[in-house]
């Protein structure tokens, strides 16, 4: 009886298919392999219905792979996800600290970061000098590149993992900085953007994802906005070992999260903990004037 040459395929996904449909239908197949290649063949007599089941079977598999690409969950504006406005927020509040605080220089001179200081015990300053600012041109940058790498951090290893992240990688950089240079005093919340980016890239090596983060369309900016971040971190005026060493604790960090980020309560305790910290070092820092 004559044979028709139906599908040829290197996918054993649909020779899988094939043979599940004609087993199904009780249509007799015979399978060649042809340079690495299956052929199926079936009698002329049953090519028109096996045709037909392909078909539907093709078509089937396309509109299930099509849905699948599409995301059934309208996203909110941006301004309301949470990694982006988490993100917003803590600039902004960066932006009222250096406010407030440069009002006062007692206050400012009170969370400065000073090596003798943290040896004798000062700890805080570890602190609240990540939150302080040389001047206007100084905060305005670092919040800008706040928003940007809270917000890339955030959306890897959600909102409180990014704010802890920032504020572990501040104070490792400071850190760094002190071992560096035992006399360098230091302010500025650009050791934890290093921090974050850095976290965000260890996380990305931790899953497995490395390259699909940075091949994404907004990693690519992020990318670009962060070498500007390079090119103004290293000037004259940078602490170099606070950068260095925030990224690097940065890494270490993303390394060592899950896979998955907390769950909304475990984010917002571990936030809560954060804004906390922050708090009490200042309380010390003020208190320590009186």
């Amino acid at each position: 009886m004559p044979r028709v040459l139906l599908l040829t395929t290197r996918d054993t996904w649909w020779t899988t298919q094939a043979e599940a449909l004609l087993e199904a239908a009780g249509i007799e197949g015979t399978w060649v392999v042809v340079q690495g290649a299956a052929e199926l063949s079936v009698a002329d007599t049953d090519a028109d219905r096996v045709a037909e089941l392909l078909g539907e079977q093709l078509g089937e598999e396309l509109r299930r792979r099509e849905a699948t690409r599409r995301d059934p969950t309208p996203r909110p504006p941006l301004l309301l996800q949470p990694a982006f406005a988490a993100a917003v927020c803590s600039a902004v509040i960066l932006l009222i600290v250096h406010a407030t605080v440069n009002k006062s220089d007692a206050w400012f001179k009170l969370g400065v970061m000073v090596p003798d200081a943290v040896r004798h015990g000062e700890w805080w300053r570890l602190i609240t000098a990540a939150t302080l600012h040389a001047d206007a041109n100084h905060v305005l940058h670092n919040a800008a590149f706040l928003v940007l790498l809270g917000w890339a951090a955030a959306e890897r290893i959600g909102v409180g993992g990014a704010l802890a992240a920032w504020m572990t990688t501040a104070i490792a950089g400071f850190l760094v900085s002190m071992v560096y240079d035992p006399s360098a005093t230091s302010v500025g919340a650009s050791g934890g953007l290093f921090g974050l980016l850095g976290a965000a890239a260890g996380h990305a090596l931790r899953t497995g994802a490395g390259r699909d983060l940075w091949l994404r369309h907004r990693m690519r900016v992020v990318g670009a906005l962060a070498s500007v971040l390079a090119l103004t971190a290293f000037g004259e005026h940078s602490n170099i070992a606070a950068h260095l060493g925030g990224a690097g604790w940065g890494v270490a960090v993303g390394l060592a999260l899950p896979a998955r980020p907390l769950p909304w309560a475990g984010q917002a305790v571990v936030a809560g903990l954060t804004c906390v910290l922050v708090a009490v070092a200042w309380k010390l820092a003020l208190a320590s004037g009186v």
